[in-house]
């Protein structure tokens, strides 16, 4: 079912928060008669309306016997479902069951049918019994059916991710931090219960004009004929579509009657007419407000009646400092003692009563009022509590003058009230008196004959008619008595004409001559004619029959013959009056003569016996001659056939005297050495023979790097087409193909290839700028720095990625104190990293390349040379096992056992070179330089 929006008044209704909670509850069950009791104890007069469904409603009902005795005054007719007593008897609608019929359920017209549902009449109200398969009812009301199309596959909890899915799992109209599973505090839904937990009950839904919890959460308002649902004071009722109106006030029966605007088209007053005829009435209407604080509430305007009651107090005294008036005294928060700290504080939302502020730690204070007197006396006056602006409602009915034939006064917002048009009563009528009358508005017409003479003889009399204006009068007669005279009344000289007319004596026979009108003697006999048409061939005299009996000259012409037709040479037709069988319309026959004298030989038959003509056989020309049957011969077409791919001779056959037909096509083979390659060639001119063979370069023709000539074009690997390639690009490298196989040809600047395998490239990126350089007498060897004891300590790393290089570093190990005895320097050469061992070091000391101090050390050696006096005294210990280690003890002078101290400051050159045996790789290696540290 279509749930349309409320319009004009009603659009000041909050929005609905959420879906309601589940339940069978249907609206308007039992509140439809009489005055009905609002949800919040407000009284809506309904127009007309029984009190009593079971009985007569007053004293021009009638009374007597339940169903025996007829209603005093009531004309008997079938009863009808309508809330009326149709056939007398007492008795209303008593054929129906309106607790148990789905056609009427709970009162007449309520269609219990709902959407995707099995619903069912129980005791008044519909009830759905089942939805169909994929329809949830999620908001509990049988008004909209099965509303919530869904399917459900389970709860929705915080155990699994149905929480954070985005789907409504258990099809109860929320969806996962919404859901009751998912989170302890969700939003207000109209359930009687606080969801949102934030001590409040349904907050936000107005139960006094929310069409879909009309007096109660999930009590929905049904729909009526040409009619939308709407809520007054928690009491369903219906508002009519634009250009419908609910004339005879019944209710089952919904809008039955279309409506014509009226001229004021203004809905301010408060009458219950749709003036304007868009299905609302009264929508302009300017509500006040009765009550104060929480029972404040607005006035209505229904069935041409206003109403204002406030409502019910919701607490005996306002002793909770809200800022809202809980006890409808006027004075907000006056039986406790609010303290406030900030403006916000002391905002009661209602931006009309002015802004209201704060006194630090003592109380709130009121605001300024806005004031909105417009001072237009026509118009109503109010101020939104929402945003604080004014509005001005103009009233027309405030400007009545009450006489309707001054027209309809308005009323303008900022002018006042303004003149209507007065009551137009011409009726375009010359002749006649308008005037309107001031009682009712209604237009008077007085016809005057006098005002339509025109004083003219020939006129007539003239009068006036109330509906056409001026009438012509009756011309006056002037008949003379002779049939020949054309008697009127003459306009030039308003008298009568007697005018003969020769026309009106001729009797219609031409051989008589023509008769005359004698104005005094009436018609006279005319001289008889000569026929004479000058002519010596032919026979002339007058005929009384001919002309179609009217009479005529007749003019005969010969006929040589005697075949009826006379000859061309005298008035005829006769191309031959010495034949008989020539002429007009004689027969045919192929004789090579025109015998029917229409200009034409031999007609009737394909050509002229003997005659040659041209012919084409499609698009070709050539000649063909008539037979003595009069028919046409072979048509022979003299051109000949060229290689063009056309049917030169159109014979049916396209280059038949050549080798092949232009521009045709034949499959073809050709074989190299390595392949067979099947491609296409091509019919060419201007001999129309076949062209050479053509290798389509698709699929495996497509040449590739295989030794193989794809294409067969007797090149074996030869570079394809773009965007095809003989080989696939690999990183950092340049590819060739090589007897059939892609091979890397060069890698980039400072790029290896190590592994061997061409799919990975040239994968192993070395150092930039002494890859591959000389042994250490050669040229170049990687200056470190200097490393001073007791502290100094370096790491770096390398690669050796191609065979037979060798990486050179050099530094500078200087004794700070040679001195003593508290020398420390120690220099100490060893590697952190070295994969496998595969990489070997030479060390050289005094900064020369011969001879090494050490050599092939791997990952297990340490080279070292040291002056370390924080080892034992009298002597120190070698790591490498060998002798000397250094001087030992010294001192600065000769002393018995001991080494006179020097400064063992030197440069160290090392190279790292890849042990014999190992095959190139990627790996990195790291060394360890310092001095003083161990």
């Amino acid at each position: 079912m279509t749930r349309r929006s409320s319009r004009a008044w009603l659009a000041l209704v909050l929005p609905i928060l959420g879906c309601p909670a589940s339940g069978t509850s249907t609206p308007e069950t039992g509140s439809d008669d009489g005055a009905t009791e609002s949800a919040e104890g407000g009284d809506i007069p309904e127009a007309d309306a029984d009190t009593d469904e079971d009985g007569p409603a007053d004293a021009e009902d009638g009374s007597g016997p339940e169903g025996d005795a007829e209603v005093d005054g009531c004309t008997p007719a079938a009863e009808l479902c309508n809330g009326l007593d149709d056939d007398c008897d007492g008795l209303t609608d008593e054929d129906f069951d309106i607790l148990g019929s789905n056609e009427n359920c709970g009162e007449c017209g309520a269609v219990c049918v709902p959407a995707h549902a099995m619903a069912a009449c129980e005791d008044g109200a519909c009830r759905i019994l089942d939805c169909a398969g994929g329809w949830v009812d999620a908001n509990g009301a049988a008004v909209d059916g099965c509303e919530y199309e869904c399917l459900e596959t389970g709860p929705e909890t915080t155990a699994d991710a149905s929480c954070e899915d985005g789907l409504d799992n258990d099809c109860d109209g929320r969806t996962d931090g919404d859901d009751g599973g998912c989170a302890p505090c969700v939003p207000e839904t109209c359930n009687s219960v606080d969801d949102d937990c934030d001590g409040l009950t349904d907050e936000g839904i107005d139960l006094d004009f929310d069409p879909l919890h009309c007096g109660g959460c999930g009590l929905a308002c049904r729909d009526f004929a040409h009619g939308e649902p709407i809520c007054v004071l928690g009491t369903c009722e219906f508002e009519c579509e634009a250009g419908w109106s609910d004339l005879d006030g019944e209710r089952w029966n919904g809008c039955e009657a279309s409506c014509t605007p009226a001229l004021d088209t203004s809905e301010v007053a408060c009458d219950g007419v749709d003036d304007d005829c868009d299905g609302a009435t009264d929508e302009d209407y300017a509500f006040t407000f009765c009550g104060e604080g929480a029972c404040r509430r607005r006035s209505t305007c229904f069935h041409s009646r206003e109403s204002c009651e406030p409502r019910d107090p919701p607490a005996t005294s306002d002793a909770t400092c809200d800022r809202v008036d809980d006890d409808c005294d006027g004075v907000t928060d006056d039986d406790t003692t609010c303290v406030c700290y900030s403006d916000a504080e002391c905002d009661d939302g209602d931006l009309c009563n002015g802004i209201e502020t704060c006194i630090p730690g003592v109380r709130c204070q009121s605001g300024t009022p806005v004031v909105c007197d417009d001072g237009v006396a026509c118009t109503v006056d109010r101020c939104n509590s929402l945003d604080g602006t004014c509005s001005h409602l103009p009233d027309g009915t405030l400007c009545d003058d009450g006489n309707p034939c001054t027209g309809i006064e308005t009323c303008q917002a900022g002018v006042g009230c303004v003149a209507g048009a007065p009551t137009n009563c011409d009726d375009g009528l010359d002749c006649t008196a308008d005037a309107c009358q001031p009682l009712d508005g209604s237009c008077a017409h007085s016809p005057s004959d006098a005002a339509c003479q025109d004083g003219r003889f020939c006129n007539g009399a003239e009068t006036c008619s109330a509906t056409r204006g001026c009438v012509a009068g009756t011309p006056p007669s002037c008949s003379d008595g002779i049939v020949c005279t054309d008697d009127r009344c003459s306009t030039a000289t308003d008298s009568c004409t007697n005018t003969p007319l020769d026309a009106r004596c001729d009797d219609g026979q031409f051989c008589n001559g023509p008769e005359r009108c004698d104005p005094g003697l009436g018609c006279s006999a005319g001289a008889i004619p000569t026929c004479d048409d000058s002519l010596a061939c032919t026979s002339d005299s007058c005929s009384p029959t001919a002309g179609g009996g009217t009479g005529a000259c007749v003019f005969q012409p010969p006929d040589g013959d005697g075949d009826g037709f006379a000859p061309l040479s005298c008035l005829g037709t006769d191309c031959n009056d010495a034949n008989r069988d020539v002429h007009p319309g004689a027969a045919e026959p192929c004789n090579a003569v025109d015998d029917d004298c229409d200009g034409a030989t031999d007609d009737g038959f394909e050509c002229a016996q003997g005659a040659a003509g041209s012919c084409t056989v499609g698009a070709c020309s050539g000649v063909r001659n008539c037979s003595a049957a009069c028919a046409w011969g072979a048509c022979t077409v003299l051109a000949s056939e060229t290689c063009n791919n056309v049917d030169d001779n159109c014979n049916g056959a396209t280059d038949e005297t050549f080798t092949c037909r232009r521009d045709s096509t034949q499959a073809c083979t050709v074989v190299v050495a390595t392949k067979t390659c099947l491609g296409t060639q091509t019919c060419v001119g201007p001999s129309c023979t076949w062209g050479s063979c053509v290798v389509p370069l698709t699929g495996g023709n497509v040449e590739t790097c295989n030794g193989i000539d794809d294409d067969c074009d007797g090149v074996v690997d030869d570079a394809p087409a773009a965007p095809a390639v003989l080989c696939t690009a690999v990183p950092n490298a340049s590819v060739a193909c090589v007897t059939g196989s892609c091979r890397i040809s060069t890698c980039s600047v400072n790029y290896y290839d190590t592994d061997g395998a061409y799919s990975t490239g040239c994968e192993c990126q070395g150092e930039t700028g002494f890859e591959g350089t000389p042994t250490c007498a050669g040229a170049y060897a990687l200056p470190v720095g200097t490393c001073t004891d007791p502290s100094c300590d370096y790491t770096f790393s390398g690669k050796i990625p191609v065979a037979g290089d060798i990486d050179c570093f050099t530094f500078v190990a200087t004794d700070a104190t040679p001195a003593g005895p508290s020398d420390s320097f120690h220099a100490d050469i060893r590697f952190m990293v070295n994969p496998g061992s595969q990489f070997q070091m030479d060390i050289y000391r005094a900064g020369s390349c011969s001879p090494a101090v050490c050599t092939g050390l791997t990952g297990t050696d340490v080279y070292a040379w040291y002056t370390d006096f924080s080892q034992a005294a009298g002597g120190c210990v070698n790591p490498t096992g060998t002798s000397p280690c250094g001087e030992g003890n010294c001192t600065t002078g000769n002393t018995s056992g001991a080494n006179i101290c020097s400064d063992n400051s030197a440069r160290y050159t090392f190279c790292v070179t890849r042990r014999g045996g190992f095959p190139t790789t990627c790996d990195a290696y790291t060394i360890r330089v310092s001095n003083g540290v161990y």
